[in-house]
């Protein structure tokens, strides 16, 4: 089964969310009520490994007891302190903040460090 929400070559974050009620039918939906718990993995997968990795743990998820569900979210990547293309590189850019990877949800919230 493929999700059909996890096209293009967008990143995916995949994460453990808690949930009341009925799990849901298809392997990509999302629960009612979803709690963030966890990210399943750190870092970014493509689409076709994310849509695995939620198949695959959803399917899982079923047999147990635990409400837990698998939700891949797309999201970007972004460095804080890399210079912009073009820019000059100067001494300056030896004392900007230690390059940090960030993700960004999409959701108009500013990008938090990874974890």
């Amino acid at each position: 089964m493929t999700c059909h929400h996890l096209v293009g070559g967008d990143r995916f974050r995949v994460w453990i969310v808690a949930y009341e009620g009925a799990a849901p039918t298809d392997w990509c939906s999302l629960p009612p009520g979803a709690i963030a718990v966890t990210p399943a993995e750190r870092g970014t997968m493509s689409a076709r490994r994310a849509g695995v990795y939620v198949e695959a743990f959803n399917r899982a998820a079923v047999a147990g007891p635990a409400k837990r569900w698998a939700v891949a979210l797309p999201v970007s990547v972004r460095y804080e302190g890399e210079p912009e293309r073009g820019q000059p590189i100067t001494r300056a850019h030896e004392k900007s903040p230690r390059l940090a990877c960030q993700v960004s949800a999409g959701n108009g919230l500013p990008p938090r460090d990874r974890t």
